[in-house]
């Protein structure tokens, strides 16, 4: 049987707060504490105005809620966050897309050059990310 690490528990054990993209989807299932990022588009022209944006708002963030680690699957609020945060010295995890069994994530690349700890989802992924964990399936 695969091994699967289940993310979601870890909110009965752990003060946890959701920074997303507002997207149709609800995410209260997962967490009572929510802050909304705009979901941007990168290859649209006012998506650098929005990266300026979200570094202030990410900032004040994690200045707010004081996080003892940051744990990131994203994509567009992904770097940004993970980058805060490693500065403001807070633990960075990042885990990459189970989608992608033989090829990096643009944020992947980013983010794998200075976290923490990075978790690939398939052990093919190992050979192009050699310092990350093999996580298998992650919820």
């Amino acid at each position: 049987m695969e091994e699967v690490l289940a993310l979601y528990p870890l909110k009965d054990r752990y003060e946890t707060v959701l920074i997303t993209e507002k997207t149709g989807y609800n995410v209260n299932f997962w967490q009572d504490k929510v802050y909304y990022m705009p979901q941007v588009n990168r290859r649209e022209l006012k998506s650098l105005l929005w990266y300026v944006g979200v570094i202030f708002k990410t900032w004040k963030i994690l200045r707010h809620e004081k996080p003892d680690a940051v744990l990131s699957a994203g994509a567009m609020i992904a770097f940004p966050t993970m980058f805060l945060a490693k500065l403001m010295g807070i633990k960075t995890i990042f885990v990459e897309c189970m989608f992608n069994v033989d090829s990096a994530t643009l944020t992947g690349k980013l983010c794998y050059r200075f976290v923490d700890l990075f978790i690939v989802q398939w052990e093919e992924m190992l050979k192009i990310y050699p310092k990350a964990v093999f996580g298998g399936r992650i919820f």
